[in-house]
């Protein structure tokens, strides 16, 4: 009587592991193995019906090739088949949180700068980042449809505001960024920084 059912024993990432990127999913050698296959799942009982698509390889390692919605936590687990057909049974589960949260660090204008003419506004680039949205507002509130701006900026950490026609020269002004990936994740936003425009330009 040949039993092969021994599951494949997973060594990465760790068990309730939170990461900013999709890791690269990890287990040991099934000794007899032709394939294995990855289950993804926000159900920790693997639910038909919140099932990510199931993924096949002949290594023992596999990054899926595209990123899962931000902020939530994933299960994993791995089974072998060899070349007749034969699986074992499922391996252990394991969860993942995918928490994708790093906001943008802003650089110019400094805090409570004034006496700006044209402002740079500009910050850290974002790891994973597709493009950022920048806003800028007469109050630190950022409602919809009273903003100065709100942009989504491709491929760059910079932004010339073309107009100020409701900027007011002797009042405060605020602005904020944060980053958007290829899936449409959000980070959080970045910090609010205030300026003041003038037609005198500081040093």
């Amino acid at each position: 009587t040949v039993n092969w059912s021994s599951p494949p024993r997973l060594l990465g990432p760790d068990d309730k592991v939170i990461t900013p990127f999709l890791p690269r999913f990890q287990w040991q050698a099934v000794e007899g193995a032709k394939t294995y296959e990855l289950q993804i799942n926000t159900d920790s009982n693997f639910s038909p019906n919140l099932l990510y698509p199931s993924y096949k390889t002949s290594n023992t390692e596999f990054t899926p090739p595209t990123n899962m919605p931000n902020d939530k936590e994933y299960f994993w687990r791995v089974k072998a088949t060899d070349q007749n057909g034969n699986e074992t049974a499922w391996s252990v589960v394991r969860s993942v949180r995918i928490q994708w949260d790093l906001a943008p660090e802003l650089l110019t204008p400094a805090r409570n700068q004034i006496q700006l003419s044209y402002p740079l506004f500009s910050w850290k680039p974002v790891p994973g980042a597709e493009k950022y949205q920048l806003q800028i507002d007469n109050a630190n509130e950022f409602k919809a449809g009273m903003l100065i701006a709100d942009k989504e900026i491709y491929n760059v950490t910079t932004w010339a505001q073309p107009s100020w026609g409701t900027a007011p020269l002797t009042g405060d002004a605020y602005w904020r960024v944060r980053a958007i990936d290829a899936n449409n994740n959000y980070t959080p936003w970045s910090e609010t920084r205030r300026f003041r425009t003038d037609t005198t330009v500081a040093p």
